[in-house]
């Protein structure tokens, strides 16, 4: 693997931005996914963000990843949504310049929202939802509005076991979704929660759960791309 580490601008700020490709690959020409951290201050690095990216470069899949800025700075506040979304926006950007193929915006949980909305201000080829929540850590609901927004194919991935997104009141919202003709499939892993952690006494290891969801999206990719 192959890490393209840069600063990222937003505005008169920068963020830490890194690309993964993978031996024998070239960005130029090619399908790249973005992951987006959720709402946490190690940003980037978080366990689920770094498994994934490293699970999906071996996988053959060039990816993305930032920080959002409050992450760079290791504050615990979180942007407000101009600035979270901005970022976002300046990330696909980045990849287009960098001349990327096929770009797929994704996130783990806030990241999730955030790549949402962010769709709808530059163009991307599909969507890649990670724990979206359809509450906030203050069990306030998120507003789904943008979901009904979506014009690309879209894979949303949710433990059955998740704190913040029930599995009924999911499959109820992305039954509505279709009935508008939005392009979304769902992928539910079963017994975890929110972060994808495996219980104690589950028959299957964490690792396995993660290689679960990666075997989920190259399929969906290779469905609408390959």
């Amino acid at each position: 693997m192959r890490t393209v580490q840069f600063a990222l601008h937003v505005g008169k700020e920068q963020v830490s931005a890194e690309l993964n490709i993978p031996e024998g690959e070239r960005l130029e020409g090619n399908l790249v996914i973005i992951l987006a951290h959720g709402l946490n201050e190690m940003g980037m690095h978080h366990p689920v963000i770094e498994v994934l990216h490293d699970q999906l470069v071996r996988r053959g899949f060039c990816t993305a990843r930032f920080n959002f800025p409050y992450a760079e700075k290791k504050r615990k506040t979180r942007d407000d949504d101009k600035t979270l979304v901005a970022t976002y926006v300046a990330m696909i950007n980045e990849l287009k310049r960098r001349k990327a193929k096929t770009i797929i915006a994704g996130g783990y949980s806030m990241g999730s929202v955030v790549a949402t909305i962010a769709s709808k201000k530059v163009s991307v080829d599909g969507l890649l939802l990670l724990s979206f929540p359809l509450l906030d850590k203050s069990k306030r609901p998120t507003d789904t509005r943008p979901l009904f927004q979506i014009t690309v194919p879209t894979l949303m991935v949710s433990g059955t076991e998740d704190e913040l997104t029930d599995a009924r009141e999911l499959t109820d919202l992305i039954g509505r979704l279709k009935m508008k003709r939005i392009q979304i499939e769902p992928f539910f892993v079963q017994g975890v929660g929110h972060r994808f952690t495996v219980p104690q006494g589950s028959p299957f290891t964490q690792l396995e759960v993660f290689l679960e969801i990666v075997e989920m999206v190259d399929e969906w990719i290779a469905m609408h791309w390959y």
